[in-house]
């Protein structure tokens, strides 16, 4: 498939899965807007785009604030004129239990996951309703299906951007502007091999609980974020597709 010609905001994308997506998406022909909070995340994604032979604007802005929404957009509108498609992948977490959690971590994680999501999908409607076409990709989680202990905010949260695919995918259908999810599981990303290394995570029991038996690949995302902003899925809205070798639908006690 190809996406010359279409400009895409993928927020979160300094790392992980959303410079996966980034590239992904670049590969393909789009223009990308990479955003991040720390600038030397943003440039170095921003080379590699540009590797691929495709246009990369940095925007290095908070997206979990109106003003750093506001500035992404900005940025995108004014250095490319338009956002055909927006990939909602800034996100975080905080693990302890629910007791401990302050008010101040609680709304920064929900800021950082959900808020941005709203504030995100908001600015490029502004700009996709117009033009009469748009895809958003919000990037939930397993958690958001089946809760993990110790997550109160992040579950909360990511549970939250599920409802509001929804909410938004039935809005603006008549625009021709299609909201979906993708719920990862277990990926191969830095932060999951980290944590595997330092102990802090599991890795056996993540697999006896993972009917496929293995950790993800990050392109297998990639790939269904593609397919869900191509013509390909022209009849897909609202929908939340988890990719987690079958980690939701396993119900078995060992």
């Amino acid at each position: 498939m190809s996406f010359k010609g279409k400009v895409v905001v993928v927020t979160g994308s300094g790392r992980g899965i959303g410079r996966s997506i980034g590239l992904g998406f670049a590969s393909q022909g789009a223009d990308i807007v990479v955003n991040a909070l720390h600038a030397e995340h943003v440039n170095r994604v921003v080379k590699e785009v540009q590797g691929l032979g495709a246009q990369a604007i940095p925007a290095v802005a908070d997206v979990s604030t109106q003003r750093g929404v506001r500035l992404l957009f900005d940025i995108a509108s004014r250095q490319l004129g338009k956002v055909d498609i927006l990939v909602n992948n800034a996100g975080m977490n905080i693990v302890k239990p629910a007791v401990e959690f302050s008010e101040k971590e609680w709304d920064r994680v929900n800021s950082v996951n959900l808020k941005s999501t709203f504030l995100c999908s908001k600015a490029a409607a502004e700009l996709m309703i117009p033009q009469k076409w748009g895809r958003i990709i919000n990037i939930s989680s397993i958690v958001g299906i089946n809760p993990f202990p110790f997550r109160a905010p992040y579950a909360t949260s990511k549970a939250g951007v599920i409802m509001l695919t929804r909410e938004l995918a039935i809005e603006w259908a008549k625009y021709n502007i299609q909201v979906n999810a993708i719920a990862p599981g277990f990926f191969k990303t830095d932060m999951l091999i980290d944590r595997i290394k330092e102990g802090t995570i599991n890795e056996k029991a993540i697999l006896r609980r993972v009917p496929m038996g293995r950790l993800g690949d990050v392109n297998e995302i990639v790939n269904l974020a593609l397919f869900l902003a191509s013509e390909q899925s022209s009849y897909v809205t609202g929908q939340v597709i988890a990719v987690d070798g079958g980690y939701t639908a396993y119900g078995f006690v060992e």
